[in-house]
This record gives structure tokens, sequence and C-alpha cells, in this order.
């Protein structure tokens, strides 16, 4: 997703573990990347989606949650969908929700 977010010409940050895990150089911490970014997209389940929205709460940055697994009540997107979605939110034809 990372190589295919920079050719729609999108800059992409990734957290310290998950850029280790999949071997990039450079991450940045929690509050480092909430700081950076318009949105964050979450690449989990409920779980990961809660983890991630304790880090960046006081920094106001909507999360787009795409399911990896087969049900989620918080992920928005299914892993499927994934590709079309993002097209729509670099598109800019997107809704935020508060809580």
């Amino acid at each position: 997703m990372k190589n295919w977010l920079e050719e729609k010409g999108v800059e992409v940050f990734l957290e310290n573990e998950i850029s280790r895990k999949i071997g990039f150089r450079k991450g940045f911490r929690w509050n480092n990347l909430a700081r950076k970014s318009e949105l964050i997209v979450v690449l989990g389940g409920d779980g990961t989606i809660l983890r991630t929205a304790r880090f960046v709460a006081r920094y106001n940055v909507p999360i787009l949650g795409i399911n990896m697994g087969t049900f989620g009540y918080l992920t928005e997107v299914n892993f499927n969908e994934m590709h079309s979605m993002l097209e729509l939110v670099i598109q800019g034809e997107f809704v935020t929700e508060k809580e």
C-alpha cells in the first residue's frame, strides 16, 4: 500500500514499529506521526484502531480503519475495498465523523 500511495503522489509516514517490520529505516513515534499527518490509515481490526486512537487522540487526526480480519465494528473499509476507498480519499470525496 505504501508504494501504491506514493505512486499517487501521497507522502507516506510510518510508525516506528511498523517501519522496522517491513524493512524501512525511517519511522516516527506516534506523536510525531500524528503531527505530520492529515489522515492515519490503520490496517487491522478494532483493537488496532483503539490502540492508534489512544496514541493520536489529542492531535485530532482522522483515522481510516481498514479491516484485515473478518468482522469489525470500528473499521470502515474491508481489505478488498482498500484501494477504491483510498482513491476517493485522495480525491477529497469523504466525510469525517467525530466520536
